[in-house]
């Protein structure tokens, strides 16, 4: 029973340690809570991000693609066909570049591109340039006679 008395003023003496160490416990898990939430949401963010760049990247492609499709259509009926078409000047606040090269178009961003088969123009036209689109537009030129097909930028 004596050891008993003797063990209490110690117990006494040690609860507010407990009460500090328990808050400190519950601050560190709430760090880490709001930590794991915020790196959480960042990885979310980045990934709704890159693919809205996609998007966007396929959409500036179906663009020119709308436009060579329309100057081959024009070249069926004329020696030469010319239109400028308006592309976004930034994708995800950044400018790109639409390029052909073939039976390819390519639209190129700083984090990502997209390709695109241009098979029905590509087969009666060779299609060729690069272009910035920093002018927020693409002249789009053909020959019949050369059987070509050009990305060009747009004279102001």
């Amino acid at each position: 029973m004596r050891a008993c008395k003797n063990e209490l003023p110690a117990l006494e003496g040690r609860k507010g340690q407990s009460l500090t160490i328990e808050q400190m416990f519950l601050f560190t898990i709430g760090l880490v809570i709001t930590l794991s939430i915020l790196f959480s949401f960042r990885a979310i963010s980045d990934r709704v991000a890159g693919l809205a760049e996609d998007d966007q990247l396929n959409e500036a492609g179906a663009l020119v693609m709308t436009g060579m499709e329309r100057v081959a259509k024009e070249l069926s009926y004329s020696s030469s066909a010319s239109v400028t078409i308006e592309i976004p000047k930034e994708i995800s606040m950044g400018e790109y570049t639409v390029a052909a090269d073939g039976a390819r178009l390519i639209v190129l961003s700083d984090n990502a591109n997209s390709t695109m088969d241009i098979e029905g123009v590509a087969g009666a036209y060779l299609v060729s340039g690069t272009v910035s689109s920093s002018a927020g537009a693409i002249r789009i030129e053909g020959s019949r006679a050369g059987k070509t097909i050009r990305l060009l930028r747009p004279s102001i």
